[in-house]
C-alpha cells in the first residue's frame, strides 16, 4: 500500500475531506489471537503521539434490536458480525480524529491496560469518554491505532491505513484461548456459541476480506507474543516520518 504518510495532508474523496497527516495502524485478526494486547503495548511505546480506538468500544447493547439470531438449536444472538458494532459512531469518531491535531483533541493517558468489561460498548454512551492516547513531544507524524476482529470487513477502513495486520490462529488455537474467558450470554454455553456463531462467522469473514482487501500483513498468532510485537513495531517505527 502506498504510503501516505509522507504527505502533508490526506483527502477522503468519497466524503470531500481533507485529513491531517495521521499515520493509521490497523490490527485485526482471529478472536484472542493478542490484537489488543499489541495495540495497548504500542500505544505504550510508538514514541509519538498516538491513540488507540478499538472496535470493542462500539458493541452495541444486549437490548439492541439489530443483532443477528444466532442458529438454531441456540437461542439469543451472534454478536460476532458487524450488526452488532456500531461503525457509524467509529468512523465519525476515525474522522474527528483524522482531521484535527492531537494538541485538540482529549485523550485520557493511562500507561495500564483497561478491563475489557469497561471497554465493550464504552463509546456509544453518553458522553463518550475520552480518546485513550498520549501526546507526543517530537515532530513524527500522529499515530492512531485501531484494532478490531472486523475492521477490515468494513469498506471505508483499508483505504484509510497505512499498515494493516492480520493475525490468524487454527480453530483448536483459538478455543484453547477462548475457553479460559469468562462467557455469559443467555440460551447458550461458551463452546456452543464458538462452534455456531463466532468460529463459522470467522471464516467467512476472513474470506470476504482476503477478495477484497489487499497489502495485509498475516501474521501467526501461534508466535511468541513477544516476537509477533517486535515484528510489528519495527515496521512501524521504518514507516514514521
Amino acid at each position: 500500500m502506498a504510503n501516505h504518510v509522507i504527505q502533508c495532508q490526506r483527502t477522503d474523496t468519497k466524503n470531500r475531506r481533507v485529513y491531517k497527516n495521521w499515520f493509521v495502524i490497523a490490527l485485526s485478526g482471529v478472536s484472542c489471537g493478542g490484537k489488543t494486547t499489541i495495540a495497548e503495548k504500542l500505544l505504550k511505546d510508538v514514541p509519538a503521539s498516538r491513540i488507540h480506538l478499538s472496535q470493542d468500544e462500539y458493541i452495541l447493547p444486549n437490548d439492541y434490536k439489530g443483532h443477528l439470531k444466532a442458529p438454531e438449536p441456540l437461542t439469543g444472538y451472534n454478536k460476532d458480525t458487524l450488526n452488532s458494532i456500531d461503525m457509524n459512531k467509529m468512523m465519525s469518531d476515525i474522522n474527528y480524529i483524522m482531521l484535527n491535531d492531537p494538541a485538540d483533541i482529549e485523550v485520557s493517558s493511562s500507561l495500564h491496560s483497561r478491563d475489557r468489561k469497561e471497554v465493550i460498548g464504552s463509546a456509544v454512551k453518553s458522553p463518550r469518554p475520552p480518546f485513550h492516547g498520549f501526546l507526543g513531544e517530537n515532530s513524527l507524524s500522529p499515530v492512531l491505532i485501531l484494532d478490531g476482529f472486523l475492521l477490515l470487513n468494513h469498506s471505508d477502513i483499508p483505504p484509510l491505513c497505512d499498515k494493516m495486520y492480520f493475525i490468524t490462529l487454527t480453530k483448536e488455537e483459538c478455543w484453547e484461548r477462548r475457553k479460559r474467558r469468562t462467557f455469559v450470554s443467555p440460551g447458550m454455553d461458551a463452546e456452543s456459541y464458538f462452534e455456531f456463531c463466532m468460529w463459522p462467522k470467522y471464516l467467512e469473514h476472513f474470506q470476504e476480506m482476503c477478495s477484497l482487501v489487499k497489502n495485509i500483513d498475516f501474521i501467526d498468532g501461534s508466535d511468541p507474543l513477544e516476537d509477533t510485537y517486535k515484528h510489528i513495531f519495527k515496521d512501524i517505527l521504518g514507516s514514521l516520518v
